[in-house]
């Protein structure tokens, strides 16, 4: 299994990084994207050079219901489609910052720092690769 990723993707020509944001989100989870109060958790640069600004907000979606994105590919001649997204689950820290693309993982802390720990499984949505 490879590492898990926050919800990313391309900022249209425009389009402000916020709502791009916003966009990819429900794009990819099919869940609304409506955060009230969000929180900046800033910007890393991945090896690969690219830059990823994230924001939190508070949810309670269910990881059962999600419905995003579907990828086309053609593959061996045949064409096949797949979730763009494999599995998103509520978990601990620990089990957060494990799963967690290691250049994102801070993420998680500057979460923790900005609103502090709010229970077992609160602010520790992760997305799955």
């Amino acid at each position: 299994m490879g590492a898990w990723s926050v919800v990313k993707g391309g900022v249209e020509r425009g389009e402000e990084p916020f709502h791009a944001a916003l966009r990819e989100f429900a794009e990819e989870t099919g869940w609304p994207a409506t955060p009230v109060d969000p929180v900046s958790l800033g910007e890393v640069t991945l090896r690969s050079g690219k830059r990823v600004v994230v924001w939190a907000f508070e949810s309670d979606f269910d990881p059962d219901d999600l419905d995003g994105d579907r990828i086309t590919m053609d593959w061996h001649g045949r064409t096949i489609h797949f979730p763009e997204i494999d599995e998103v689950r509520w978990c601990g820290h620990d089990d957060a910052v494990a799963l967690l693309n290691p250049a994102q993982a801070v993420y998680y802390e500057r979460l923790n720092t900005a609103v502090g720990p709010r229970g077992e499984h609160a602010g520790t949505g992760t997305v799955g690769a």
